[in-house]
Formats: C-alpha cells, structure tokens, sequence
C-alpha cells in the first residue's frame, strides 16, 4: 500500500474509532447513572414509606385521636401529641422535598402537622395554668381559660385525621406493594 492508501485507510479508520468510543462512553455514562440513581431512588422511597407507616400507625394507635376532646387528659395527651409531632414532621419534611408522592399525600401529611402544631399551641397555657400544682384532676380543666378553644382545635385534627386517615393507609398498601415488586 502506497502513502496516499494508508492515508485514506486513517482518514476512515479515525473517525470510526472516535465514533466507536464516543458510543461507549456513552453507553458507560447512561449505565452508570442508571446504577447511581437506582440504589439512591429506592433508598428514598423506602424513606418515605417508613415515614408514612409510622403517621399511619400512630393515627390508629394513639388515644388523642378518639378521645371526645371534652373528656381529654391534657397532661396525658400533650406527650402523645409531641410524640405525633415529631413523627409528623418528619414525615413532612420528606414528603413535601420530594418529587415522588403526589401532591394529595403530601397535602395530607402537612395539613397532619400543622393541626398537630394549633393543638400543641395550647401546651404552655396549660402549664401556666397548673402553675404549681403537682397534677390537674377533670374537674380542674373546666377552670382553665383556653379549654373550649384546645378542644376545638383537637376536634379539628381529629376530623382531618379521620377523614384521610384511608387514604393514607391506602397509598402506604401501595408503597409497600411497589417495594416486594
């Protein structure tokens, strides 16, 4: 072969062999994106069942979300409401920073927390009001100046509770049903 064949032979062969690694590197990026965000994907979703098993199971758990507020043991139920305020938030601060639960869901899980604050509101009225009193006894919360108004914003988480409480444990039957898939 003459100069001028085996520079026809490179000027075909180069870029070939420039296509040819392009394609694979390529091929390697998509590959090793598609592993990257598997594991961290997965990782977030079951992130955000567990969360959401844990609002669930504390809805149907906890007291404070059947008692007739009327006949709610404040001293007994402000820890149960810390309790789901800490597990509520949580739950919201994943849900509401991530683009994989529908809108309604995370709606729900905020509307949760926020009741579960307007209820809390109360807690240092109540301490103030017990003031150095070792323990408060039924009969004491009818003297206590803000108790119409806690129980109505207990009825209020209450009824939002109640009334999304299915839909909740629906979408948590589907996370999980997605999970053993």
């Amino acid at each position: 072969m003459d100069s001028e064949g085996i520079k026809a032979v490179g000027a075909i062969l180069g870029p070939l062999i420039a296509i040819g690694s392009l394609i694979f590197n390529v091929y390697q990026f998509r590959e090793n994106n598609r592993l990257r965000n598997t594991a961290p994907l997965l990782q977030r979703k079951e992130e955000l069942r567990t969360s959401l098993k844990a609002v669930v199971g504390r809805m149907s758990s906890s007291f404070i979300f059947k008692v007739d507020p009327h006949y709610e043991n404040w001293e007994r139920g402000f820890p149960s409401l810390e309790a789901f305020r800490d597990i509520s938030e949580a739950a919201n601060t994943l849900f509401v920073h991530s683009s994989l639960p529908p809108s309604n869901i995370k709606m729900i899980i905020q509307g949760l927390f926020l009741r579960t604050m307007a209820v809390l509101a109360f807690r240092d009225s109540l301490d103030r009001f017990r003031g150095p009193r070792e323990r408060l006894y039924p009969d004491d919360y009818a003297e206590w100046p803000e108790e119409l108004e806690a129980e109505e914003a207990l009825k209020e988480l209450q009824k939002f509770a109640k009334s999304y409480e299915s839909r909740l444990g629906n979408h948590l039957r589907k996370m999980t049903d997605s999970a053993r898939s």
